[in-house]
């Protein structure tokens, strides 16, 4: 064989085992989806002592996201360079402030951004740039990136941690809030009663959790969303009873997504 023949078999294969090798990692970590648990990357903690002050990590040279001091953390992996997360700026710094702003939230639920393929500096650029008020992390070597199954940017995965510090994602999705409040609203959900549950406690309220499904799916739901300090009732059987007597059973078994606050006097007012 000559030399020619056997240099271009040798790149060839080479090339063969590079694919694979790209492959094996592409697959070997998968996106955290509803339900899982993050993959154990470590962050440096930030130098900033504001940053540090937000995320509660104070001391030490790592922290990981179970460590936060919240009940939820919305993590949002960027890259300065993507045009889709400039556009998003904004809207997810409009979203820091509805938290910031609100006294049952404030300290319950924290921001931080991983920037995919983005040095220091330029991570500090783009904070600078877009005036983004919460902690933003490098990701130069693409290690969160990897992690995280090399997602496209910007990608959203929101967190809830248990006083336990264990911890189930409750969000993951490629793309743009789609409006802060309807965002904040789908993060918290059910989930984020447990955050404002010192709220019912100061106003001697009861919160009952009641949902059409069977108790087996009910079971398994409960359990992907973590500890919940209220109870859960099913009203599969007979079907949709409670639902229907309080007028939001719909036609389909469904029912309407509705909240009732009820007095000690028997009386009620309606959301929906």
């Amino acid at each position: 064989m000559s030399h020619n023949k056997a240099g271009t078999l040798l790149s060839v294969v080479a090339i063969v085992i590079s694919l694979m090798l790209l492959s094996s990692q592409s697959f070997g970590a998968k996106t955290p989806q509803k339900g899982d648990v993050l993959p154990d990357i470590k962050i440096p903690v930030p130098h900033n002592n504001a940053d540090k002050a937000y995320l509660g990590v104070e001391g030490g040279a790592f922290f990981t996201i179970p460590q936060v001091k919240a009940a939820v953390v919305i993590i949002e992996i960027f890259s300065m360079y993507c045009p889709y997360c400039q556009r998003e700026a904004s809207e997810v710094n409009r979203l820091y402030s509805l938290i910031e702003n609100d006294p049952r939230l404030k300290g319950k639920i924290k921001l931080i951004g991983l920037g995919t393929g983005n040095s220091k500096f330029e991570v500090e650029v783009f904070k600078k740039k877009y005036d983004v008020p919460f902690p933003l992390f490098p990701d130069e070597d693409f290690t969160f990136h990897k992690r995280f199954g090399e997602v496209r940017t910007p990608y959203f995965i929101g967190v809830k941690i248990n006083t336990v510090r264990t911890h189930r994602v409750l969000y993951s999705k490629l793309g743009g809030l789609e409006g802060a409040e309807q965002f904040l609203h789908l993060v918290i959900q059910w989930p984020g009663y447990n955050i404002v549950k010192d709220l019912f406690d100061a106003n001697d309220a009861v919160l009952l959790g009641i949902t059409v499904d069977n108790i087996p799916t009910l079971f398994a739901w409960t359990n992907q969303m973590g500890k919940l300090w209220f109870p859960v009732l099913s009203d599969f059987w007979p079907h949709g009873a409670v639902a229907d007597t309080y007028g939001v059973l719909r036609s389909d078994g469904t029912s309407e997504r509705a909240i009732f606050v009820i007095d000690k006097g028997g009386s009620f007012d309606i959301s929906t």
